[in-house]
């Protein structure tokens, strides 16, 4: 009996080679797809918080757009006190406003929790019984500075009692941090009513 050679393959080196590259395509793919995911949830983490400071914002504008002060009445007030935590911007915001998830005038004070520094939000009707309603509104903030214009200036403190009515603007800036960056996030907003 006769045996042929003729039998066609591949060799064990040339599979080791075939091998040997398609691990290096795979470990590519495999580090190209993790770097794509990673930057996938950083970037979600970042537009949530963004969108929690949006939102915070459009909510203090309708707020102070709102307010409403009659220096002659003890149950309206505008006030900010300027305080810090640690070189942290902590400021005191307090106002009587109209607000659109209640009926009549109501009691609004922003302040941070300087233990956690947290933002959080206390709500009450200014007249009647109502008790005082306290929210977290952001966590891990860096900072909460409110200015408010007078005559020539932007000052930290201010009572409408002493200077007799509404700031001409309000300016609230938010200090984040953001990946590892601080990131000072400002508006400025005008009351609109007057009385």
């Amino acid at each position: 009996m006769k045996i042929s050679n003729d039998i066609k393959g591949f060799t064990l080196i040339e599979v080791i080679v075939a091998i040997g590259i398609l691990s290096i395509v795979l470990m590519s793919v495999y580090g190209t797809f993790f770097s794509v995911s990673n930057a996938v949830e950083t970037s979600d983490g970042v537009m949530y918080r963004m969108r929690e400071v949006r939102v915070f914002f459009d909510m203090v504008k309708r707020e102070i757009e709102s307010a409403y002060v009659e220096s002659d009445r003890d149950d309206t007030l505008f006030r900010v006190r300027d305080r810090d935590v640690f070189g942290l911007y902590a400021s005191e915001l307090g106002f009587t406003a109209f607000v659109p998830y209640g009926r009549g005038l109501h009691f609004i004070e922003y302040s941070v929790d300087k233990e956690n520094m947290v933002l959080k939000k206390k709500v009450a009707a200014a007249w009647g019984e109502d008790t005082l309603e306290e929210v977290t509104v952001l966590e891990d903030i860096k900072g909460f500075r409110v200015e408010v214009r007078g005559a020539d200036r932007w000052l930290g403190t201010y009572n409408d009692k002493k200077s007799i009515g509404l700031p001409m603007a309000v300016k609230v800036t938010l200090t984040l941090n953001v990946n590892g960056v601080d990131h000072n996030i400002e508006q400025t907003f005008i009351p609109k009513i007057r009385g």
